[in-house]
């Protein structure tokens, strides 16, 4: 009587049973080289994820700025004091407005904050939302829940994180300016082609 279709093949000798077991362990084998694969691509990830960031804006930054570069390379005619310009050119444009605008920022937060702090204690607000009949019912609520602690926590909240998040900014700023400059150097002091 033929195999029926699906029926399991079954060995014949020892031979054929070390054989059907060999790929078990073939297989299991591949299964850990694949898992310690991906957890070690798992560990690379994590290793390049905080430079990501830096490197995008190079990438944008350098294609955004090569035409200037090659204008300037063509005028120049040395390479390297061509590339040392061009750092020196990309930093002043980037790097200047970008502090100037944080710190503008920081100071605009501060005043802010100092306004918001005065209107809530003040009660003004309060009353204006008390005296049209839609928003009673929110100013009442509003009233119990002591809005200026909470908002005056809020606002130190945020200020701390906008603190943070500037002082990081200045520092990768810096980290790119150092960078830029060595880079510069190097291709200053680099051999003549």
């Amino acid at each position: 009587m033929p195999d029926q279709p699906g029926a399991p093949i079954a060995p014949r000798n020892e031979r054929e049973t070390a054989n059907l077991k060999r790929p078990i362990r073939g297989r299991f084998r591949a299964l850990v080289i694949l898992a310690l694969t991906v957890l070690g691509i798992y560990v690379c990830y994590l290793l390049v994820l905080p430079f990501v960031p830096a490197l995008a804006w190079a990438l944008v930054l350098a294609l955004l700025f090569l035409p200037a570069h090659e204008w300037i390379e063509g005028r120049v005619r040395n390479r390297n004091l061509a590339a040392a310009a061009s750092v020196f050119l990309l930093a002043v444009i980037v790097v200047v407005p970008g502090l100037l605008l944080a710190s503008r920022l920081l100071e605009e937060a501060a005043e802010g904050a100092l306004t918001i702090n005065a209107k809530l204690t003040s009660g003004e607000w309060l009353r204006s939302l008390e005296a049209h009949p839609h928003t009673s019912a929110a100013a009442k609520w509003i009233d119990e829940v002591d809005l200026p602690e909470a908002a005056g926590k809020a606002m130190a909240w945020f200020t701390e994180r906008s603190a943070g998040l500037v002082r990081a900014s200045i520092g990768m700023r810096s980290l790119w300016c150092s960078r830029s400059t060595c880079s510069s150097i190097f291709c200053v002091i680099g051999t003549p082609r």
